[in-house]
């Protein structure tokens, strides 16, 4: 049901007036992932390498204050800086709101958040008779539309989700959270 209705806003936005399509490339830093066993292990933080996102959004303005739209967004194979076997990718797909804090024509500022459903792939040996499930993905922070086409922000990424670990005669669920900002580039037409 979700994804028919994706279907039919990203649509309708394609036909209507106040269309905008970006598309934009980034390189994400201060990532951190925190794997919570739930059972003897307890919590494990760890700092994850630096490394590249890209990503396509349709909005539509809603008066001269909101964009409203969808996205997803591929956050290249990164590791652990001790795990790694890590090699973690994320793929969320999400929904945009940007406020335009100044209608100017020349910047047009905005406070940006992102909220969806993330799925993510690691590597072979970190999985290891893992059962992976996705999970939650929000963002927030901020952009700009300098000189009309030329986009930029930066945002807080924020991603959980769940492994089923076998562990006797029971399943130990492990949630894990995944945190990064992103500075990103692109381009709107």
């Amino acid at each position: 049901m979700r994804t028919i209705l994706l279907l039919l806003l990203f649509t309708s936005l394609l036909f209507s007036q106040g269309f905008k399509l970006t598309l934009k490339g980034g390189v994400d830093f201060a990532a951190e992932h925190s794997v919570d066993t739930k059972y003897e292990l307890g919590v494990i933080d760890e700092r994850v390498e630096n490394s590249f996102s890209g990503a396509i959004e349709a909005t539509h303005t809603v008066g001269d204050i909101f964009d409203l739209g969808v996205g997803t967004a591929y956050f290249v194979t990164r590791n652990g800086k001790q795990t790694s076997n890590l090699d973690l990718s994320l793929i969320p797909i999400y929904s945009v709101i940007k406020i335009n804090i100044l209608t100017l024509e020349s910047v047009n500022p905005q406070i940006i958040s992102h909220i969806g459903y993330t799925t993510f792939s690691t590597g072979e040996e970190y999985r290891n008779n893992r059962d992976a499930q996705g999970g939650t993905y929000i963002a927030l922070g901020f952009g700009a539309n300098p000189y009309s086409h030329f986009y930029t922000e930066i945002l807080f990424n924020a991603f959980n989700f769940y492994y089923n670990i076998p562990g006797g005669n029971e399943n130990t669920e492990s949630k894990i959270q995944f945190t990064n900002i992103s500075f990103y580039i692109g381009w709107s037409f």
